[in-house]
């Protein structure tokens, strides 16, 4: 073992299996009031019933990716009727937001041999080549399976075993992939967990920290990262949260902080440069918050960079053992490239989002405009008079300032956001009485 900063390095790649966590699929989603933002635009269309214009199906899809061109893949799954297993299907959407017919049989690709319906994924990830990604963990070995597929939805045989990895000794919470590399993070029993491979045949990245896997810890505290971003340096930018233990013999007084981290792409922790005057990690506690509420703790809860490599996170208070206790607590942080808060952004550089009721942040990416983009929820729980969870589209721009997009959406909406494109797209997922579903696609921005 060896130690930097305030970080404790373990090699980890051959400690047995740990966790057997199967994750289930949670419908979050980001949300704010207010009027539309006018610069945007919902050039809606529908799908048709189950997503491919075939009436009668029950279809849902657990996550999706875009790509440069606007195109965006779906993993989803269906069933002919509700006594019918899952089947997992692959459903790809041109740019111009219809289903695209030379993908598959009318826009999609049956996976279900490749991707068991029982499992949840993880959000893709499609590379500059228009590789897509995926990765869940299995239940009950515990091990994390990765996979790459082509843009024609064909496995690659050069990547793992004829396209699948399969990686064991820590729980996988997220992955990112740039030109070369992919990131995998996680958490090993109470440290934080990375691992950089080489995209082009899954092996593990030699040059990062000797074999590929860093664990660590913050503030010798159990570590979990949960979100991980590549830089246009090839560094890594990760956030996640710790757990604070004030009293050991009252456990009840336990409480989460959140921290953003970045690592060089060997390894190293870029203490240097990123937070420099303290130890390499930038931290928030409930102190950070603007309104507190009952908050003991906080979490973040969604990660983006813009092209100068600034940082944007989504925070929210919390609570253990319940995390989502307090209500109008998110607010969104922007750090400039050194790790400190960016005072030209609501000129303390966090921007409190209690006045517009938003009480979870999910779904959140910057576009090519240097704009942020998230979605939410102004529900703790399901309103069943009719207000559902309150999902709602919103905007920040680079200076934070605050607008509505879209708040009418028929259901649950995925947001899609390009970094090297100013396109942002939610489909709404729109589930009937009789099980039936549709995918209503919105443009929100060109």
């Amino acid at each position: 073992m060896f130690s930097f900063g305030s970080i404790q390095s373990k090699k980890s790649k051959n400690i047995p299996l740990t966790y057997l966590i199967l994750l289930l699929p949670l419908l979050f989603s980001f949300g704010c009031k207010g009027g539309p933002d006018p610069t945007a635009s919902d050039n809606s269309t529908t799908a048709g019933s189950g997503g491919g214009g075939i009436a009668g199906r029950i279809i849902s899809f657990d996550v999706g990716a875009i790509n440069s061109s606007g195109e965006i893949f779906l993993i989803a799954k269906e069933a002919p009727d509700v006594t019918s297993p899952m089947v997992t299907k692959l459903v790809k959407y041109s740019a111009s937001g219809s289903l695209d017919s030379t993908f598959g049989t009318n826009g999609e690709l049956d996976v279900d041999s490749i991707l068991p319906s029982q499992n949840y994924y993880y959000p893709p990830v499609i590379d500059s080549s228009g590789n897509f990604f995926t990765a869940y963990n299995e239940f009950p070995s515990g091990n994390v399976h990765l996979f790459k597929f082509d843009s024609s939805g064909n496995l690659d045989s050069n990547f793992g075993t004829n396209g699948k990895l399969t990686m064991t000794g820590f729980n996988l919470r997220s992955f990112d992939v740039n030109a070369s590399k992919i990131a995998v993070v996680g958490f090993f029993e109470a440290n934080g967990y990375i691992a950089q491979l080489n995209s082009s045949d899954g092996s593990y990245d030699t040059g990062f920290d000797s074999d590929g896997i860093l664990t660590f810890k913050v503030t010798d505290n159990q570590t979990d990262v949960n979100h991980v971003k590549y830089d246009s340096n090839g560094k890594l930018v990760v956030s996640g949260s710790i757990r604070v233990v004030p009293d050991s013999s009252n456990r009840q007084k336990d409480y989460w902080m959140g921290f953003i981290g970045r690592f060089e792409s060997d390894g190293d922790l870029d203490s240097t440069t990123f937070d420099s005057s303290d130890d390499g990690f930038y931290t928030a506690d409930n102190t950070t918050l603007s309104n507190p509420d009952n908050s003991t703790g906080v979490g973040i809860h969604g990660l983006a960079l813009n092209s100068d490599n600034e940082i944007f996170a989504g925070i929210c208070g919390n609570n253990l053992p319940l995390s989502d206790t307090a209500t109008d607590t998110c607010e969104i942080l922007k750090l400039d490239t050194s790790g400190s808060l960016d005072p030209t952004f609501d000129s303390d550089g966090k921007l409190p989002l209690g006045s517009e009721s938003i009480d979870s942040i999910h779904d959140f990416g910057v576009n090519s405009n240097g704009d942020l983009y998230f979605r939410g929820r102004k529900n703790i729980s399901y309103d069943f008079s009719g207000g559902g969870w309150g999902e709602i589209v919103s905007k920040v721009d680079g200076s934070g300032t605050y607008s509505s997009v879209k708040d009418d959406f028929d259901g649950t909406p995925y947001l899609f956001t390009r970094t090297v494109g100013s396109t942002v797209v939610a489909i709404d997922l729109k589930m009937e009485n009789s099980g039936e579903s549709e995918f209503i696609y919105h443009k929100l921005v060109d």
